[in-house]
């Protein structure tokens, strides 16, 4: 079932800003699509649109191509499951999951048949009969999953699920809803501020800033060519240089990257490099004093797991980090103080002005 949002626009208050201002995208059909973006960008909100919670001042939603804008949470087939699991502590696992299922006064045999089926789904069947509070984070989260999938929703829609977690439940909870999903195939939506939970888990992301929309497409796509410096920044751990161009190239100082095509000379721009697509060098042993003193300057090193990070000083005292794998460092064999050629080929650039 796809999820078609097209032009959507909510107003909170007379005067402000809207909190989601014309987002449009469409949500494929057994994947699970990202809406990403820092706090404040209208992803929850547009989540809350989604599920009938909220109602736009204008734009539509469609389910499966049926325009559901005017309809109620509860007829739009939707499945939501939160950050705080919100499952009832008086009630035991088996109860949370078949809760949904009692109220719509189904067979009490189908009930416990799909009980069963969803225990076994999320792997829990040995605690069916356990309270919330004698589970894990994750264990509970699992039951929330599980009571949102009891009613087989079209759409499942997912509100910063692990954001209670700590870091290694996360990762372990993120491959278990890949698997997940890809077996249901049951349509997802999750909203997240998390750029590597993103990154890891979806097959697209909408990528929010202020209400908007700014790209969406695959997770590499947005990685690989971000549409503004917004996206550039947020996507990735990244360094911002600033230079201006000469020639068509963004001169950095002792270094330069190509600039965008028909950019004039004089233009100042914002480059944005990540620290693992940096590639350093030792000068050649012909360079000068003088030239050497022109380059930047190692002036750190620090060992993180298989990585090493290095601290480099540019000639306008700009700092800027370089992740090498621990093999290529080893054979650099740099120490804080020596000067290194830097190649900023894999940078975006962006001219100044661009939002």
């Amino acid at each position: 079932m796809s999820v078609v949002v097209d032009g959507i626009v909510k107003n909170f208050t007379v005067s402000g800003p809207p909190a989601v201002h014309g987002a449009s995208f469409s949500a494929p059909t057994g994947a699970i699509t990202a809406l990403l973006g820092p706090s404040g960008s209208g992803k929850t909100t547009l989540l809350r649109i989604i599920a009938g919670l909220e109602e736009p001042d204008a734009g539509a939603v469609r389910i499966h191509r049926e325009d559901v804008t005017k309809v109620s949470p509860r007829e739009r087939g939707i499945g939501f499951v939160f950050q705080g699991y919100a499952l009832f502590a008086h009630m035991s696992v088996r109860e949370n999951i078949a809760f949904g299922l009692s109220v719509k006064g189904q067979d009490r045999k189908e009930i416990a048949a799909r009980v069963d089926e969803l225990l076994a789904l999320v792997q829990l069947s040995e605690l069916g009969e356990r309270m919330p509070a004698q589970l894990s984070g994750g264990q509970r989260q699992r039951v929330a999953f599980a009571r949102a999938l009891a009613p087989r929703p079209k759409v499942l829609l997912l509100d910063e699920p692990f954001g209670a977690l700590d870091a290694r439940v996360r990762v372990e909870l993120r491959q278990w809803l890949r698997a997940l999903v890809a077996q249901t195939q049951v349509t997802t939506l999750l909203v997240t501020h998390d750029q590597e939970e993103a990154l890891e888990l979806s097959d697209q992301i909408v990528l929010m800033q202020d209400g908007c929309v700014v790209q969406k497409g695959a997770p590499h796509e947005l990685y690989d060519h971000p549409a503004t410096p917004f996206v550039a920044s947020f996507i990735g751990s990244t360094s911002l240089l600033r230079g201006h161009v000469q020639g068509g190239q963004a001169s950095l100082g002792s270094t330069s990257v190509r600039a965008p095509e028909g950019t004039v000379d004089g233009a100042q721009v914002r480059v944005y490099v990540r620290p693992h697509e940096i590639k350093i060098a030792r000068p050649s042993e012909s360079a000068t004093n003088a030239t050497n003193a022109r380059l930047p300057q190692v002036e750190m090193l620090t060992r993180v797991g298989g990585f090493v990070k290095i601290g480099l000083r540019l000639p306008n005292a700009e700092l800027i980090t370089v992740q090498l794998p621990c093999g290529e460092a080893e054979a650099l064999d740099l120490r804080a103080g020596e000067r290194v050629t830097v190649d900023f080929g894999a940078a975006k650039v962006f001219v100044d002005g661009a939002r």
